[in-house]
């Protein structure tokens, strides 16, 4: 058995104060931003580059494979090398890599640019939220943890309108417009933030990162592209068609990529506020009466959901939205923090490094086998509207119907309402009071088996 004295995490000669917060929170909007910056955007690059609209995919594709298999190495990153110069390192990369992506000559190259520019957006959330945990006294760290997740899901609202926006004018500045963001909290962080290493350097595990880097990247391919490959959904070829027939006959297709973004604004901004407004209440409120509301809220509106139609108003729509958001923002911020603050602070880098792993890997899991279920309800609705007899919506030469794409979503939707139903009674678990200071505090000794 071999003891240590855990680091504390705040080694640094001067406190890092607001600045540094100030740099982890915009490093997190830029690292967030890059990853949904390209939502509404990709088809217009089968223009810019003349390319197969089929390979347009691997821009997001491959960002996503990049940033799930460097999640889980992000602890021992952090540990080894000390978590102020891999966030520096991070905000280089995003640096250069936007320079980069705004210069690519044809799509190739701009994959390329983007796997890489995977890694560093992939890093800097775990990363981030590490720092947060061990520069911010533990009463203060709800509220810090709020605004550093209200800025990440800004990101994902203002990411889609900006670079729809961008595209329209000059389609390099989508990229470009971060360079400076990223620069700057870079300088900030290696100025303001402690160095935050541990004293004892740890081993590395290649066989277990190695394993853990290509799961990810197995589980992320495969459920990413299972409504493509398998569970007796239609072929990709022909639901890529599906879809353009489909957008092209509904409303949507008078909208631009940056009004599309701004149809979901209002929904960020009230998954803002409702993440600002948890934090707050965390000093008076018990972490389990905010999960409970907004995982109740979250079900009743995935309901609501349940029930839109081809007649369904936008309005209506924009309401439900940001009352899920609402359940989401109020939900979030508590579900982290009672994870994070379960875990001795010198454990927060691997603890955030998990927490990221987890999200990304479940939720693709999850996002595949929903879509793929979506698919088969497509098909299953358009037989069943149009006949034994009809061709598949999603079939080569079917009809785009908004009456089945809708039926499909329904069913859908109604699924996702019986998963959230059967997960609730998992949050009674969060009824116990965690103990005021987690199990490895300050000055203790931990056993570590040698």
């Amino acid at each position: 058995m071999e003891h240590f004295e855990p680091e504390t995490g705040n080694s640094g000669s001067r406190p890092s104060g607001w600045s540094g917060q100030f740099a982890l929170i915009a490093g997190s909007f830029v690292g967030i931003y890059h990853t949904v910056s390209l939502n509404v955007s990709i088809p217009a690059f089968a223009g810019i580059f003349d390319a197969d609209p089929a390979s347009l995919q691997w821009l997001v594709t491959c960002f996503m494979l990049a940033a799930g298999m460097i999640a889980p190495i992000s602890g021992y990153l952090g540990s080894r090398f000390g978590y102020r110069r891999i966030f520096a390192v991070c905000m280089a990369g995003l640096t250069l890599t936007s320079v980069c992506c705004g210069i690519a000559w044809n799509l190739g190259s701009l994959v390329v640019f983007r796997t890489i520019q995977g890694v560093f957006s992939g890093l800097v959330q775990p990363v981030t939220l590490a720092l947060l945990y061990q520069i911010v006294p533990r009463a203060k760290q709800p509220q810090a943890v709020s605004v550093w997740s209200a800025a990440s899901i800004t990101a994902t609202a203002v990411a889609p309108s900006a670079s729809g926006w961008f595209q329209g004018v000059y389609w390099p500045m989508m990229f470009w417009v971060t360079v400076i963001p990223s620069a700057a909290a870079m300088l900030i962080g290696l100025r303001y933030l402690p160095e935050a290493a541990s004293p004892r350097r740890p081993g590395l595990d290649g066989w277990g990162m190695f394993l853990a880097a290509a799961a990810s990247a197995a589980y992320l391919m495969v459920f990413g592209n299972l409504h493509a490959w398998g569970l007796g959904s239609p072929p990709q070829r022909s639901s890529g068609c599906w879809r353009e027939r489909w957008l092209s006959s509904c409303s949507l297709s008078m909208y631009t990529p940056f009004e599309v973004g701004l149809l979901f604004l209002p929904g960020a901004c009230a998954v803002t506020a409702a993440t600002i407004a948890a934090g707050r209440l965390s000093g008076s409120v018990r972490a389990f009466s905010l999960i409970a509301a907004g995982t109740v809220l979250l079900l009743i509106s995935t309901w609501a959901f349940a029930g839109f139609g081809p007649a369904t108003g936008t309005a209506y729509a924009v309401f439900w939205m940001c009352m899920r958001n609402v359940g989401i923002g109020l939900s979030l911020t508590p579900l982290l923090n009672v994870g994070m603050q379960a875990v001795a602070r010198e454990m927060s880098g691997h603890a955030s490094a998990l927490l990221h792993w987890v999200r990304q890997v479940f939720g693709g899991i999850g996002v595949g086998c929903f879509v793929s279920y979506f698919y088969q309800r497509l098909e299953a609705r358009s037989r069943s509207l149009q006949g034994p007899g009809s061709i598949p919506a999603g079939s080569e030469g079917g009809e785009a119907n908004p009456v089945v794409y809708m039926a499909g979503l329904q069913d859908t939707f109604l699924l996702i309402v019986i998963f959230l139903a059967v997960a609730m009674p998992i949050l009674l678990m969060l009824r116990r009071k965690p103990p005021s200071e987690p199990c490895a505090s300050r000055g203790e000794n931990v056993h570590i088996r040698s």
